[in-house]
């Protein structure tokens, strides 16, 4: 514990010294072209100025960019001055429409005033349609920007280049002494690292170095092998590598981020964060992969590569480290195109070739990919094939695409299996621990409640999980689309939506206000449990008055949450006159119904005729309330049947409640005796029975046992017992328990319980 806390201490001494040391890198803005007044004829001018440029040269991606962002700048402000005029021009307009129309034999004053403000409301109008022009012009350059830029991004990756076998021509008569490497660029790239930035490095190192030492292990507790996944799998083989290739991983990865933070955006260090990405994907690649194939376990050696794959995965990785920091590191100049082009050409051929072999013999532990082996091999070597003619015929910009398009195609397939991965352990472990989640919340549980509650979550891992496939379509059209149009109409399309009519519908307002219901609908669900615990904790409410409010909470919880929803999903409340009147006209024809226990059901919650737990007769129904909504009741009957009973049968219908006002009612226990038995004796036996019972009220406030001779019948004297229960409900089990004690009670006294006599007089005739 002690160390723990050391080496915590000695972390954040690091960073201190380490955020005081670095230099605060900011990032350079652009100058506010803003001023109080801005001149819509001089950036016009600068608009068309910048449209005619676009025809006379070719822009590189970043210039394209600061482009339109001066435009859109210049919109902007126009925008914000237009907002500003309109607003005069409706000052003036009040203004005249205060002075009123001119008359006859009005003052000087007021006709100078008028005609003031008449020429003001013109200039401004004049104003207004320079910068409505702006405008229209500022629109039109976008557009012509973006075509020339797809236009450019197309020559850019379809370029065709010299071809091989011409390069090795022109290999073969340059002279020896210009093939040697120069590898003066890359001194000075490294020569001008500045002490600040060493210094960020080394504490990088340090802080990675301490994160690999101390917390993978600990990770590595929580994502355990069976319900971490791929994630938990990856941190394993991590750990189980030796301490140097732990501390290598750790270098690697702190240069790796502070490089891209602090030496990616000069020009002679830009060499640098490519550098250390390639040797951070000769790192981890081979983990990651082994990761993936022991995450599925469906092959013969139980999920785990051999020796082999291990070196293929190894060489292939190496290969690719190679390939990143050949196609995405500047130009270093370090031997001619002659000698660079070919090694890449040899790289890329032999990455190629690796990664096609890895892939067939790592396949079996995929499904899909042993399922579909041919298919995979010839996909395999098309698209080697591919690669490899381009490279030959001088298409590399094409080639470094579709590399590229593979190598992110694989992250995106890595990092989704590890999200999904994530998402299933953060589940099990709330599903294992509902029952403790649930006792600190404060929920007590019910039949059938768990299911409602885990059933919100369902929903909300489906939406999670179409949000997550519409967001890797997006990215995977974002990565293969090498115009950059597609990926940009579809995210215009999920976020601006399109219009039918004048309706505007946006797919991306649907999903996230369908969402947000889901949300408010657990939530709802949460809330009233845990109100149910806190009122019944501190009984501020009966029992039936709690039912209701609890009932009536929920349905107000579930409107705002249907409400917030819809207005998320960009419905408009403005015509809910029009919806109202035509939900009165379905009303009055097919919701009468529906409307009538809609009502009825309101009625029973506040006016409380039947409470959940009543024992209530109902037509032919008898047993206890289970449930009221605001639609129908749920009685369960003596047999454990749920039968559904519309609300408005229970407001028009007569009901009988037995335990409306009072859970107490009347028993009847009947006996016969034998004639001839002792009367007197057979009532001190059944009150004596009756006063005896637990179940029983004798104290007075009810009346007390009784027994009435009710008839002489053809073979008994038949005896009635009346006595008044604390609780009618046990009417059933204190009726047995009473007949269990009569018998008992007669046997003892020697009174006999007479079967059915009947004395046959047989007459015959002479």
């Amino acid at each position: 514990m002690h160390s723990i806390r050391y080496s915590n201490l000695i972390v954040l001494i690091l960073l201190m010294t380490g955020l005081w040391i670095c230099p605060v890198v900011a990032v350079a803005e652009p100058v506010s072209t803003e001023s109080t007044i801005y001149d819509p004829i001089k950036g016009n001018q600068q608009i068309k100025k910048l449209i005619g440029s676009l025809d006379k040269k070719s822009w590189d991606p970043d210039q394209y960019e600061s482009l339109r962002n001066e435009i859109a700048g210049h919109l902007r402000q126009g925008e914000e001055q237009q907002k500003i005029l309109q607003k005069e021009v409706v000052e003036i307009d009040a203004a005249l429409k205060a002075l009123g129309d001119k008359v006859e034999g009005e003052s000087a004053r007021m006709a100078r005033e008028r005609d003031g403000l008449g020429s003001m409301r013109k200039l401004k109008e004049a104003q207004l349609g320079e910068y409505r022009l702006l405008a229209i012009n500022g629109q039109e350059a976008l557009r012509k920007l973006e075509v020339k830029r797809q236009e450019g991004q197309r020559s850019r990756v379809l370029g065709k280049e010299k071809p091989l076998w011409e390069l090795v021509t022109e290999l073969r008569r340059t002279p020896g002494e210009e093939l040697l490497p120069d590898w003066t660029k890359a001194r000075q790239g490294i020569l001008a690292v500045t002490g600040h930035q060493i210094v960020a490095l080394l504490l990088a190192v340090c802080l990675t170095i301490w994160l690999f030492g101390m917390l993978a292990v600990k990770i590595e507790r929580y994502l355990n092998m069976d319900r971490g996944g791929s994630l938990g799998r990856f941190v394993a083989l991590i750990n189980r590598h030796s301490l140097l290739f732990r501390l290598g991983l750790g270098i690697v990865v702190g240069t790796t981020a502070v490089s891209w933070l602090l030496l990616a955006g000069d020009e002679a260090t830009s060499f640098l964060p490519w550098l250390s990405s390639a040797l951070l994907v000769a790192f981890l690649l081979p983990a990651l992969v082994e990761s993936l194939c022991r995450s599925t376990g469906q092959s013969a050696h139980g999920g785990s590569l051999n020796i082999l794959q291990r070196w293929m995965v190894r060489c292939a990785a190496a290969g690719a480290a190679l390939v990143v920091f050949m196609l995405g590191a500047p130009d270093l100049d370090l031997v001619p195109d002659a000698v660079a082009l070919p090694i890449r050409f040899v790289a890329v051929g032999s990455t190629i070739f690796l990664t096609a072999l890895t892939i067939m013999t790592i396949s079996g532990f995929f499904p899909v990919l042993r399922a579909t082996g041919r298919i995979i091999r010839f996909l395999l070597f098309v698209a080697m094939v591919v690669v490899l003619y381009l490279e030959i015929f001088g298409f590399r910009a094409f080639s470094s695409h579709l590399l590229a398009g593979f190598a992110w195609s694989f992250v995106l397939f890595a990092a989704t299996v590890m999200l999904l991965d994530i998402v299933q352990w953060l589940l099990a472990i709330v599903y294992d621990n509902r029952h403790r989640m649930f006792d600190r919340l404060g929920i007590l549980l019910e039949d059938g409640d768990e299911d409602e509650l885990l059933r919100g979550i369902g929903w909300l891992r489906a939406i999670l999980k179409f949000i997550i496939a519409v967001s890797i379509f997006l990215v995977l059209v974002a990565i293969w689309d090498f115009a950059e149009v597609y990926a940009r109409l579809l995210l215009g399309f999920l976020v601006n939506g399109f219009q039918i009519g004048k309706l505007l519908i946006v797919p991306a307002r649907i999903v996230l206000g369908v969402f947000l219901f889901i949300v408010g609908w657990s939530l709802t669900l949460w809330i009233k449990k845990i109100l149910n615990r806190k009122w019944e904790q501190e009984a501020v409410f009966a029992e039936s008055t709690r039912e209701a409010l609890l009932t009536v909470t929920g349905y107000v919880c579930y409107v705002v949450a249907a409400i917030a929803g819809l207005s998320i999903a960009g419905v408009n409340f403005s015509g809910l006159a029009v919806i109202a009147g035509a939900l009165s006209v379905g009303i009055g024809f097919g919701l009468q119904n529906i409307v009538n226990n809609f009502v009825s059901g309101l009625i029973l919650l506040f006016e409380q005729p039947i409470k959940r737990g009543d024992w209530i007769v109902a037509g032919s129904t008898e047993g206890y309330v289970k449930k009221i909504s605001v639609r129908s009741t749920i009685i369960q009957t003596f047999d454990r049947a749920d039968v559904i009973v519309p609300n408005s049968e229970l407001i028009s219908s007569p009901v009988t409640n037995m335990m409306f006002n009072d859970h107490r009612g009347r028993l009847k226990v009947s006996v016969g005796v034998a004639y001839g038995s002792d009367t007197a004796l057979v009532r001190r036996l059944l009150l004596e029975i009756a006063n005896g019972h637990d179940e029983v009220i004798v104290d007075g406030s009810s009346p007390r046992p009784d027994v009435v001779f009710q008839e002489f019948a053809e073979s008994s004297l038949n005896f009635d017992l009346f006595c008044h229960l604390k609780t009618i409900d046990s009417r059933v089990r204190v009726r047995s328990e009473m007949n269990y004690l009569i018998d008992e009670a007669f046997r003892r006294h020697g009174i006999e319980i007479p079967f059915p006599q009947r004395d046959i007089h047989i007459r015959t005739t002479s």
